[in-house]
């Protein structure tokens, strides 16, 4: 009988090694920018992904893209920040400095190295999340900013989209000119206005075309104190209300007027992404519309926008499982880029997406690859954002107030000289 017993609890002892082991229930948060088209899609991943992985659960946190990027730094500096996250470019070297984002588990993303992951990625799109040579993220996104043009308001001035396009700053100044329709000194329709809240992907290029450069070469100061940028901000006092008054920070952002208020606005600068955007938005819209490359300063270097970078990434103070499944959902999500490309033109830069017929078909798609190049990331210096805030800071005292323009980027020298030394 003893004999039988001990049998019969080892016959149990090994069926029990040979069922496998379920792991705890886990939740993780996912924080992500708005983005209607992208929602659709990320919903569906989520709902698949969780199938696969019984016992997870991700719950999906979407706000407006202003409201993301300003909710970010606070929560992770309270200990309330989410277990993946999406991060725009100008928090993600606040984030790593402060060692507030995990390094990228490659074997949990299903690679054998951070080597193979790096490899998978089109040369040089994973940089902005490199420092000290780890890897921090793999893009959501990555993007460059061209010029859209709707046809119709360049015909109804007489204006030609494919020749009339403006290629130089001072160019635009005058197009914009024939655009722009007034009631008093309000603007009805602007002819093209700035991105003011994302200055980095045009601003530090439009210096760089003059001639300037932002940073020394080992960062610890600035040299935006420069005749080049002098040139940019005599630009700007010519544009906004002190000037010509053709746009200014005031007004509803020109890149979502383009689309959601066509008649608003004539010129904006936005990303591949929109060209889905309005065709989902607008197709009378989608059917006349043109996009040129970001203007250059005339006689100046060839330089186009910043590339910029919304990442993947994963909070550090999550269980090592907690991380493991964090990375695993990152990697499932990385894995659909053509589906990202079809449901938002959103650009996620593995090498084998530039050869699906999704990437060759959509509208516009080349000029962008052909622009990228022309383009980088910002630096990667400390107190990137605050830096930001300087460049609109700037930006708004050339075109609203009349202080002279070298005062002005005197203190904007040291302002930023204080943020790099912080």
């Amino acid at each position: 009988m003893r004999r039988c017993l001990g049998v019969l609890l080892v016959s149990l002892l090994l069926l029990a090694l040979a069922v496998p082991v379920f792991a705890k229930s886990i939740t993780l948060s996912y924080w992500t920018h708005a983005d209607r088209n992208r929602e659709d899609l990320e919903k569906r991943l989520i709902e698949e992904f969780m199938a696969e992985n019984p016992g997870v659960t991700i719950i999906y946190d979407v706000t407006g893209a202003g409201d993301h990027r300003e909710r970010l730094l606070p929560a992770f500096a309270a200990g309330r920040g989410p277990a993946v996250c999406s991060v725009p470019s100008q928090w993600i070297a606040p984030l790593i400095n402060n060692g507030a984002v995990a390094p990228l588990d490659a074997q949990a993303m299903g690679f054998a190295s951070q080597q193979d992951v790096i490899d998978t990625y089109v040369p040089g799109s994973l940089d902005y999340v490199i420092h000290d040579g780890v890897l921090y993220g793999v893009p959501l996104e990555v993007t460059n900013w061209n010029l859209f043009i709707n046809n119709d308001h360049f015909e109804e001035a007489g204006l030609d989209p494919a020749n009339d396009a403006p290629k130089t700053w001072e160019e635009l100044l005058d197009v914009s000119s024939k655009l722009v329709v007034r009631r008093g000194d309000v603007l009805e329709r602007r002819g093209f206005d700035f991105r003011y809240g994302e200055m980095d992907v045009w601003f530090e290029p439009m210096i760089e075309q003059a001639g300037g450069v932002i940073f020394s070469d080992d960062y610890s100061k600035t040299l935006i104190n420069s005749p080049a940028t002098l040139r940019v901000l005599e630009y700007f006092r010519e544009f906004g209300p002190r000037g010509r008054n053709l746009g200014g920070p005031s007004y509803v952002a020109a890149h979502t007027a383009f689309y959601t208020d066509k008649d608003s606005v004539a010129m904006a600068l936005s990303g591949l992404y929109q060209v889905l955007r309005i065709k989902r938005a607008d197709e009378e819209l989608y059917d006349s519309f043109t996009i040129a490359p970001l203007p250059r300063f005339e006689g100046a270097m060839d330089v186009g926008s910043r590339i910029y970078m919304h990442s993947y990434m994963v909070n550090p103070t999550l269980s090592p499982e907690e991380q493991k499944m964090g990375w695993k959902f990152i990697s499932y999500l990385a894995a659909h880029g053509e589906d990202y490309l079809a449901a938002s033109g959103l650009v996620q830069p593995r090498l084998e997406l530039t050869d699906t017929p999704t990437f060759k078909d959509l509208k516009f798609s080349q000029l962008f690859i052909d622009e990228m190049v022309k383009g980088r990331y910002s630096e990667y210096v400390p107190n990137r954002n605050l830096i930001l805030e300087t460049y609109i800071s700037m930006t708004e005292a050339a075109m609203l107030e009349t202080t002279d323009l070298q005062d002005i980027l005197n203190d904007a020298e040291r302002t930023i000289n204080g943020h790099l030394m912080d």
